[in-house]
């Protein structure tokens, strides 16, 4: 009955695993469906909160007129109107300003003439036209006053109008920009929106999923006490069959060991006899082992001196060697120097000079370079902090003429800053070089031409490089800018104008006409 039982107990005990498997099955698809289902509630939070940002994207892009572009295009177009009229009306108001001067001027003359005064072309006296040349003058005098102060009222009201047009432009050219910047956000928030459904999707499934599999495996029932019991129980089985083995492994080779045992007492018994007579040997040899270290030692002792003299005879004949090939080359730089010694006294004066001329050449030029590069530093540095409204104070040029702005305490290559700022750095570092080219060559006067500096400053660089330039008049009288940008023309005293004609040539304008 009881060997019965020992057999049962594996049977019971697999199952009773089987149950406890599942169970666990069950317990990690409970624990997966509610993290799942934490995880949904946390995407369905993220899409709220993605849909009401899309929301307010979408409303602050319908905020903009939908014919923006348009508007500023046409906003564009109506600012260079304004711009040409107004060119023309300076240039005809100039015109007028300058025929009212020649015409005071002939006034003037006039005035100072009387009736009998001869005409210096008709070489006749004047006599009753005196008077009404005179009023003739005064009345065209009168009518150019009057064209002039008209004309001067229409420009101050097409200056006025254009003022509008560029601030209306401007507002315009902000609202596009913010525009475009509001586009990308609300494509990304569409994007996300439709990521964070489809991650809901993919959850709801898995929560499905999840539950299905629940369902099938039903309630599972399992005795823990029972299956602790049965156990211990297989364990007491396992550890009685291994005995059972090891008892039976031991009978099968208790012949073996016995066979074993008589061959082991034998062998004693022949190594006794062995050690006998080796005892009786040693005895007659009268061997002592204090005496055979002591010689040992002695031994030991001789071999080390012997290496350590024949190390150094070894030493002692490579030195000998080196020293005979040092006195052959001795002799042999002797003869040669014998040979050149007449040779170096006669050269000695001339050598002598020209180390002299060497070392001053080599000591100007390295005090020259010395002097330009923090020259060149110190300037570049006053004209960017200008050009950057205080924003960077010190910059510097290492030992290959390269930039290095300082920011932060820190001094870094102009590759590390914006293609703006890169562009402003060289920019000074050329003018750095022209003012110093200008006071080596002790010029006071001079002029410089910058080509296309504006294109990728924002509005508040340009200005800031304009009133730099403008403090370095007093250096340079004249600085042509040759430029592309617009709003370069009210910040210049004069705008020189190339424009091409449908006649196939150009035509130059200054200030506007």
């Amino acid at each position: 009955n009881e060997k019965k039982q020992y057999k049962e107990i594996p049977e019971k005990l697999e199952a009773l695993k089987e149950s406890k498997n599942k169970l666990e099955l069950v317990e990690n698809l409970k624990s997966q469906s509610q993290e799942l289902t934490i995880k949904r509630e946390t995407f369905q939070s993220k899409l709220l909160e993605i849909q009401n940002n899309q929301n307010s994207l979408k409303q602050s892009i319908s905020d903009f007129p939908a014919d923006l572009e348009q508007k500023l295009k046409n906003t564009g177009e109506q600012l260079e109107i304004k711009r040409t009229e107004y060119s023309q009306l300076k240039a005809e108001t100039d015109q007028k300003e300058t025929e009212l001067l020649k015409l005071s001027d002939q006034l003037n003359r006039i005035s100072e003439l009387k009736s009998d005064s001869i005409c210096d072309r008709c070489q006749r006296p004047l006599g009753s036209d005196y008077q009404e040349i005179k009023e003739h003058f005064l009345s065209e005098q009168k009518n150019l006053k009057s064209a002039i102060e008209s004309q001067k009222q229409q420009l101050s009201k097409v200056q006025s109008e254009g003022k509008d047009l560029k601030e209306k432009a401007e507002s315009l050219e902000n609202k596009s920009k913010e525009l475009l910047k509001l586009q990308p956000k609300l494509e990304a928030a569409i994007k996300e929106e439709k990521q964070t459904e489809n991650f809901i999707a993919d959850t709801d499934i898995s929560i499905r999923k999840t539950e299905s599999e629940l369902t099938k495996l039903g309630t599972v029932a399992f005795d823990k006490v029972l299956f602790d019991t049965l156990q211990a129980q297989n364990k007491k089985l396992n550890e009685i069959d291994d005995s059972i083995h090891r008892l039976n492994g031991l009978l099968e080779r208790s012949p073996v060991v016995a066979r074993e045992m008589s061959e082991t007492e034998k062998k004693i018994d022949k190594t006794t006899v062995i050690i006998e007579q080796k005892k009786i040997l040693l005895e007659q040899i009268q061997f002592s082992e204090e005496k055979f270290d002591s010689e040992t030692k002695k031994f030991n002792l001789l071999q080390d001196e012997y290496e350590q003299e024949k190390n150094n005879l070894t030493l002692l004949e490579q030195k000998l060697e080196l020293t005979q090939k040092e006195l052959d080359g001795k002799l042999e730089r002797k003869k040669s120097y014998e040979k050149s010694e007449e040779e170096l006294e006669e050269s000695k004066t001339a050598h002598y000079y020209g180390e002299k001329l060497s070392s001053l050449l080599t000591q100007y030029r390295t005090d020259l370079i010395a002097s330009i590069r923090p020259s060149l530093a110190d300037i570049s540095s006053r004209l960017f902090n200008e050009m950057t409204g205080n924003k960077y104070n010190l910059v510097e040029l290492d030992e290959k003429y390269d930039l290095r702005v300082m920011d932060n305490g820190v001094f870094y290559g102009v590759e590390r800053f914006s293609g703006g700022e890169k562009d402003l750095a060289n920019l000074c570092l050329r003018l750095a070089i022209s003012l110093a080219l200008t006071e080596s060559a002790g010029l006071s006067r001079s002029f410089i031409i910058l080509d296309e500096v504006f294109g990728s400053q924002d509005n508040e660089r340009k200005e800031l490089v304009l009133k730099s330039l403008a403090k370095l008049k007093n250096r340079f009288p004249q600085i042509l800018l040759i430029t592309h940008v617009e709003d370069i023309k009210e910040g210049v005293e004069q705008v020189i104008e190339v424009i091409p004609t449908e006649q196939g040539y150009s035509e130059v304008r200054i200030n506007g006409s």
